[in-house]
């Protein structure tokens, strides 16, 4: 149990480090793992390398005396030296006995295989395509040893070699030490470097986080600079910054709304406020007054609801939430529609229709009502004389064109770059005592563009102002 707690106690000091620092982690180890493996094949490659070196310096003195035997004379004697002039190498030891004259000769320089009295352990055996080589361990040392039995001129004998595998030597023992010392360099060279590395390659990533503290919801205009950053790098930036433009976009829609409300309820709110203090005073005693507050009060809910709804409207349309019921229509059907109406509820105005397109287009019937109701309110508040509203429609070229005009006070030419801004009211005396939000042509242009269409104005004031609005032809596929 303590153990698996200090696992976990270890993973979870892992899992606290920086992902920079992970990578750096993770980099290294991948690093010294295949750089040890690398040591060790070395390794092997270089005590294979020493072994086979004795294997054939023990079967090539063998074989040179062989030679030197075959070619002894009679029954002489075996000269030591003359033998050690034919060995490849002083290093191989070498026995030969002579089972004629019942003598062995031979040297024992550089080993204690004939003389050790310490056990002998072999360890392996090699064969050649003539001969069979083992190798033995004598007291911690390792031999290659070769044994045989001949019959040469006529004379018996066994001759054995011998040659250390110099594993213990010191040129070995330094090529270890090389190669352990320069795993380790390698290691802390890489770990310097991977982390260098780490820095650079995750450089975006912490500019990110660094503009990303800096923003808050007072400031959201902050944007990130991938640099020259991979592909990849760049799209999560762009996506971020994306995402802050929506954000930004939407708290500036939010404190728009905020403050169109308090801005167009203001008015209608003081208005109720005093025609109810004046009722509290004098309504008891003045029917009259409490008629005309009870009518002002009516009258300014009515405005404080129309008001809303417009709000209301924009803030879904900045949402998105909006939803349309989109349809191939023939505006000319939403036109007749809507000034039936007109005609009940402003029976004042003189309307005309010019009907000339049967085109549809594509979009909300209901909206494309509330789109041609906007213009006629503003037709209606601004007409002071006898009213002359005209609604028509025709094709031009590939599209369908829907214009509503009247006769009204009009709009001044300075004013009209603005008129479809957000809650824009010219500044001119007449306009001050409309009633009004501004709201209004906005909506309208909002409408227009939802359904792929463009709004413009013209105005000749008392004369003609026009609200021209272009749409796309719905084409049957």
């Amino acid at each position: 149990m303590n153990d698996d707690k200090k696992k976990k106690t270890f993973f979870e000091k892992i899992n606290g480090l920086s992902f920079e620092s992970r990578v750096t982690i993770s980099f290294t180890l991948i690093f010294a793992v295949l750089s040890t493996l690398l040591c060790v094949t070395i390794f092997v490659s270089v005590s294979d390398l020493y072994l086979d070196n004795s294997v054939n310096g023990v079967v090539s003195d063998f074989e040179r005396i062989e030679t030197y035997l075959s070619r002894m004379q009679g029954d002489g004697e075996i000269d030591v030296h003359l033998l050690m002039q034919y060995l490849d190498d002083k290093e191989t030891d070498f026995k030969i006995t002579d089972y004629t004259l019942g003598d062995y000769v031979g040297n024992f320089e550089n080993t204690h295989y004939f003389t050790s009295s310490d056990p002998v352990i072999i360890t392996g055996t090699i064969h050649t395509s003539r001969y069979v080589v083992k190798t033995v361990n004598i007291n911690g040392r390792t031999y290659a040893v070769m044994q045989n039995r001949m019959d040469i001129n006529g004379r018996k004998y066994t001759v054995e070699t011998v040659r250390g595998i110099k594993l213990q030597n010191l040129r070995y023992r330094t090529t270890i030490a090389r190669m352990v010392a320069f795993n380790i360099l390698a290691v802390a060279f890489v770990l310097y470097y991977s982390r260098r590395l780490s820095r650079f390659i995750f450089a975006p990533v912490e500019r990110v986080r660094l503009t990303a503290e800096k923003i808050t919801a007072l400031d959201l205009s902050k944007r990130i600079d991938a640099g020259q950053g991979d592909a990849r790098m760049q799209n999560l930036v762009d996506t971020f910054n994306s995402m802050l433009e929506r954000l930004e976009v939407s708290f500036k829609n939010q404190s728009q709304f905020i403050s169109d409300v308090s801005h167009e309820l203001k008015t209608p709110l003081s208005v109720i406020d005093g025609y109810i203090n004046l009722m509290r005073r004098w309504g008891d005693k003045h029917p009259e007054i409490m008629d005309e507050g009870i009518d002002n009060i009516s009258h300014e809910s009515e405005h404080m609801s129309h008001i809303m709804k417009n709000l209301l409207f924009l803030a879904r349309s900045e949402q998105g939430k909006i939803q349309a019921e989109m349809h191939n229509i023939n505006p000319s059907g939403a036109v007749a529609e809507v000034i039936e109406e007109i005609k009940i509820i402003y029976p004042q105005m003189e309307i005309e229709f010019k009907r000339n397109s049967e085109d549809e287009i594509f979009a909300d019937f209901n909206m494309l009502k509330q789109l041609l109701w906007i213009y006629a309110d503003n037709s209606v508040k601004y007409t002071s004389h006898k009213g002359h509203l005209i609604f028509t429609t025709e094709r031009i070229l590939d599209r369908c064109i829907i214009t509503v005009e009247d006769n009204g006070r009009g709009i001044k030419t300075e004013d009209i770059p603005y008129v479809f801004n957000r809650a824009f009211r010219s500044e001119s005396a007449e306009n001050k005592i409309v009633e009004g939000s501004g709201l209004g042509l906005f909506i309208a242009k909002e409408l227009v563009e939802s359904f792929g269409g463009t709004v413009r104005a013209q105005s000749e004031p008392f004369v003609r102002t026009a609200f021209i609005n272009s749409f796309p032809v719905y084409k049957k596929k």
